[in-house]
């Protein structure tokens, strides 16, 4: 197994704990967010639990297994059972508190549960997520992937029976184009900056798109979404079949 995710605790700035999974505990009835460390290592057991400032930080691996995606969370009147027992390699530790954040970060359980399914070497069925979790998978492959670099096919083809919603397309139009985990937006901006971007570098280019099964299409949001990518494959000199 490699560890995908890197979670790291620590007091006055000196790192105390590390483990590579947490959970927050869901439906807090306060403004304290329990958060659960799994399986942790002690990296310091000589800092001072009772006296220091805590933080910590959430690293997302990229394909390249470097670190590339790092969120900092600070933690505010801090209630633990740590400070009641003794800590042990590969104990759960529970830490509750007031977490805080920078503006343009948040904490995304989804996506780290995510994470943590592909460093166990599972997937996510696709067609057994609900819509939120969807639009956590393509958070997850962007922190995997960022930007797609080259297309692995240059002639695909889309199961139109398969787009239930919007994001459907994207999912389905990035894993055909440039493999698992493979990030390519998830709305019509994202998606033709992605491959616009491709095209500028000069790179072989995508060929032929297929919609199969479009005719059998009921859904009238879904017909408008396939309608406005041919639009936009056909202005680029994609060849579109049906």
């Amino acid at each position: 197994m490699e560890d995908l995710l890197e979670v790291i605790v620590r007091i006055d700035n000196k790192e105390f704990l590390k483990c590579n999974y947490i959970q927050l505990v869901s439906n807090s009835r306060t403004s304290l967010r329990t958060v659960i460390f799994k399986n942790i290592k002690l990296i310091n057991k000589d800092v001072n639990l009772l006296s220091g400032e805590y933080d910590f930080c959430v690293a997302y691996k990229n394909q390249k297994l470097e670190r590339k995606e790092v969120h900092w969370f600070d933690m505010y009147m801090i209630f633990s059972d740590m400070f009641t027992r003794d800590i042990n390699d590969g104990d759960d530790i529970e830490i509750k508190s007031i977490m805080t954040h920078d503006k343009h970060i948040f904490y995304q359980q989804d996506v780290i549960d995510i994470y943590n399914l592909w460093q166990h070497n599972k997937e996510v069925n696709w067609n057994e997520i609900d819509t939120d979790f969807k639009y956590s998978y393509v958070s997850a492959c962007f922190y995997w992937s960022k930007t797609p670099s080259k297309f692995i096919n240059y002639e695909i083809v889309i199961d139109c029976l398969m787009i239930k919603e919007q994001i459907d397309l994207f999912y389905y139009l990035g894993r055909e184009m440039f493999g698992e985990r493979a990030y390519c937006g998830s709305g019509f901006y994202q998606f033709e900056d992605c491959i616009s971007m491709l095209r500028a570098k000069g790179l072989q280019k995508l060929t032929l798109v297929i919609f199969r099964n479009f005719n059998q299409l009921e859904s009238e949001s879904i017909i408008n979404d396939i309608n406005h990518l041919i639009t936009f494959f056909k202005s680029i000199k994609i060849e579109v079949q049906f």
